[in-house]
């Protein structure tokens, strides 16, 4: 079973696949953060109850860059 410290080291080593995919660094980017909910069936591990959704869940963070809409990282953080 993976951990917070597991899940946080995936997002970290994606942010660093992004950073690596350039030959130089862009003078700028534009980053595109949003949020969903997931709901989780059960009571899985990093969920909480979420009282507007009325179920326990995740809700991840997805990080684009706005020009390309490329995935930069992915946090999965508790509803």
């Amino acid at each position: 079973a993976g951990d917070l410290r597991t899940v946080m080291a995936i997002s970290r080593a994606m942010i660093d696949l992004y950073c690596d995919s350039y030959r130089t660094a862009p003078k700028s980017i534009t980053l595109d953060i949003d949020d969903t909910f997931d709901a989780a069936h059960g009571s899985q591990q990093l969920t909480f109850w979420n009282g507007f959704h009325g179920e326990r869940g995740f809700a991840p963070i997805h990080v684009y860059e706005a020009e390309t809409g490329r995935p930069v990282a992915f946090v999965l953080r508790p509803a």
